[in-house]
């Protein structure tokens, strides 16, 4: 199908409720590129998607989807990169190639086309687009609960109410980037990032992330910047000829191909080489998969599951609250960086910004949760929007 005839669809989300220039490139998610002024493509799970931002809305649009149909309420297993013997045949499957040629599923048994061609097995996601794409924004976000989790007097419906109520706490807040989202992003993916993060900056994050995806990922597409975006949106010297997506690789995509050596040599991990292999190792051999583990960190309060991801190699205090916030939703977790460090230290005064010691963490980051009661851990990403976006 040419990029031209899928048609972007409305998010009807005014600019107040999200702006993804200022979203996505903020430190948040390293999966997106932006094509145009005003556009990103990026990868969530496998499908690539891209978003366009008008003056007072948000566009959309699914640019490849790896999912046959939609499948509702069934557990969803993950073959990816397996034999074709070893995959359940009555699991319904798209099978393709790395040139992204299908390989037909016929009469309930797989085609058995003879290839050397590393095989990616797509699972149906259990969401539509739309819902993938909403869920990722958090626009369905439930306001009135974390009111009440808040024990705020009135409650509140939207965004724009939460930086009036952040407002109130710290007036800084008004100057602050309007629109900034907390993301869904996938919490295997915002696990293995949040290693990445520590001592790093968001250029060099992004590459990492991108080489990942490339080296251990799965193939999903290549798509020309010049079939998304018109001429008259950017500079045509800017355009990918032809930009290959991946998804990011899963736990036991790097458990069994991944060496310190390649994460260091292929990726530009540097230290953090040694951290990825010890947490992919110890998932595989714990977890039964990658769904087991998350669904075992969300049973957890905020205070056990800290500590649980500080027991993996390379996990400290601020990776696990990274982890915790824009991987599992734990508005309690308040990721304390230099910027946030600054901020804090200009309202407390017994605590300076020269070091970041584990004390002074604990003490800045309940600071934190104690001025801002209605999610600190999104209030937090307000500032540090606020600070990197300068």
């Amino acid at each position: 199908i040419l990029m031209n005839q899928i048609k972007f669809e409305s998010l009807n989300v005014p600019r107040e409720e999200l702006r993804i220039s200022k979203c996505l490139p903020a430190g948040q998610s390293f999966s997106w590129r932006k094509v145009s002024k005003d556009s990103f493509v990026g990868i969530l799970g496998h499908r690539v998607f891209q978003l366009k931002e008008l003056e007072n809305d948000t566009l959309y649009r699914c640019l490849y989807d790896g999912c046959s149909k939609v499948i509702k309420d069934e557990e969803l297993d993950d073959y990816d990169d397996q034999e074709i013997e070893n995959i359940p045949l009555k699991k319904n499957k798209v099978i393709k190639d790395e040139k992204n040629i299908l390989i037909p599923n016929i009469d309930d048994d797989l085609c058995k086309r003879e290839t050397s061609i590393k095989l990616s097995i797509f699972y149906c996601c259990n969401s539509t687009p739309n819902e993938h794409i909403r869920h990722y924004l958090n626009l369905d976000f439930n306001w009135e609960n974390e009111s009440k989790m808040a024990e705020l007097e009135q409650p509140i419906h939207s965004l724009s109410e939460a930086y009036m109520n952040w407002n109130e706490a710290d007036p800084c807040i008004s100057s602050s980037p309007k629109g900034i989202r907390l993301l869904n992003i996938d919490p295997i993916e915002a696990l293995f990032v949040g290693v990445i993060t520590a001592n790093n900056n968001i250029s060099r994050i992004t590459s990492i992330v991108k080489n990942m995806r490339k080296n251990l990922g799965t193939f999903l597409c290549n798509i020309s910047d010049s079939e998304i975006v018109s001429c008259n949106e950017t500079d045509e010297s800017e355009l990918d000829i032809d930009y290959h997506y991946f998804s990011f690789p899963t736990s036991l995509q790097i458990f069994n191909n991944a060496s310190e050596e390649m994460l260091r040599e292929k990726c530009g991990v540097g230290y953090r080489a040694k951290s990825i292999i010890s947490i992919s190792k110890e998932l595989n051999q714990k977890f039964e998969s990658d769904r087991v583990f998350v669904d075992y960190i969300k049973s957890l309060d905020y205070s056990n599951a800290t500590l649980y991801l500080q027991k993996f190699h390379g996990i400290g205090q601020k990776v696990a609250d990274f982890v915790l916030l824009s991987g599992f939703g734990f508005s309690a977790a308040v990721p304390v960086d230099t910027h946030i460090l600054k901020y804090i230290c200009k309202h407390v005064k017994f605590l300076n910004n020269t070091s970041l010691s584990k004390n002074k963490y604990v003490m800045g980051a309940q600071f934190f949760r104690d001025k801002f009661r209605l999610l600190p851990g999104w209030a937090q990403l307000v500032l540090f929007s606020s600070s990197v976006l300068k």
